[in-house]
């Protein structure tokens, strides 16, 4: 080892995540009964502040179903920024709808509607007509994904 190698990984620091006990539909939905912390995930912190994500407001759920298939697959991991719950057309979100949990992509529709869009052709689009009064919460804004082989 080179001497100054050491002291460049000593000074590495490495944020611990929650991992919640929570699936995210990647499919027709999936209720959440508790959000219960089982263990945590590290992630650098320069990585964080590069994206300027702040740890307090993170969590890595995990995604169930093939509806966002091939951009993430059942069993993956993802990771959910709660702070970043303001909807932006094209990007995925953890969102809660009519008492389930979705994972989807979002796109704005004339009108003041709302389409909870699937990467896979499969499953059709699920229109919202009015977010506001038909209760959708969202959850947060997907900002990274792991896959475990």
């Amino acid at each position: 080892m080179l001497p100054n190698e050491h002291t460049a990984h000593s000074n590495t620091q490495f944020i611990s995540i929650p991992r919640l006990e929570v699936e995210a539909s990647a499919g027709n939905g999936a209720e959440v009964l508790a959000e219960t912390e089982t263990h945590t995930y590290a992630f650098h912190q320069e990585w964080l502040t590069r994206r300027g994500l702040k740890p307090a407001t993170l969590s890595v759920i995990s995604v169930r179903g093939d509806s966002m298939e091939p951009e993430l697959n059942d069993g993956d991991l993802i990771l959910i920024d709660r702070a970043n719950t303001d909807l932006s057309d094209g990007k995925i979100y953890a969102v809660h709808f009519s008492g389930q949990l979705f994972v989807k992509r979002i796109q704005y529709v004339p009108g003041d509607s709302v389409r909870l869009i699937s990467s896979n052709p499969h499953y059709a689009p699920i229109e919202i007509k009015n977010p506001e009064a038909d209760g959708v919460r969202v959850v947060g804004r997907v900002v990274a994904s792991m896959h475990e082989w």
